[in-house]
């Protein structure tokens, strides 16, 4: 049902943010594995994100190819998502990347770089200084402006209306393929 699901993921279909296989071709036989594995991580990527409440994504990207970093026992696909979320759907949407091995996931967080959508704070001050500017104020005995917030004294003293932030994030996902069957030719 819609309610199990969440709120819908936006996401902006021209950019082709899910597309693993970027060509008009087939792919060569040997990489249709890792392109179902790509899809996998992709699938449950987007379970977690829904769950933790990420309002849009702008775009995600594969770091190291189609095959990733393969050492024999571990395959490891690094991306780059880039989304807006209130902050605490980023924080839920950590806790649960981190609890992940519980579901036979694992995820490695690498960097994560942080940044507000709207800054609230020099939009009010800002509207709040051009406002008393055009007012004397009698309390000043010399041209020196006071601070902002006492300038405009029924203004509430509020840090951020809005709290979505715009968070890139780095990581990897890491598959045990050890003891996987190999198919030769």
């Amino acid at each position: 049902s819609s309610a199990e699901l969440g709120n819908p993921l936006i996401i902006d279909e021209k950019r082709g943010v899910f597309n693993v296989y970027d060509k008009t071709s087939l792919p060569p036989a040997d990489h249709i594995p890792n392109i179902i594995r790509h899809y996998k991580l992709i699938e449950d990527f987007t379970y977690r994100m829904k769950g933790a409440g990420i309002e849009s994504v702008k775009s995600l990207q594969k770091l190291n190819g189609i095959e990733g970093a393969n050492d024999g026992r571990f395959i490891t696909f690094s991306y780059k998502i880039e989304f807006t979320a209130p902050s605490q759907a980023l924080r839920k949407l950590i806790e649960d990347m981190q609890g992940a091995y519980k579901d036979n996931r694992i995820y490695v967080i690498r960097d994560i770089v942080l940044s507000k959508t709207n800054d609230d704070i020099k939009s009010r001050t800002s509207s709040a200084a051009s406002a008393s500017a055009e007012k004397p104020d009698s309390r000043t005995k010399s041209n020196q402006p006071l601070p902002v917030l006492s300038l405009v004294p029924d203004l509430p003293f509020v840090l951020g209306l809005n709290d979505s932030i715009t968070a890139e994030l780095k990581f990897d996902y890491i598959i045990y393929i050890g003891d996987e069957l190999k198919v030769g030719r």
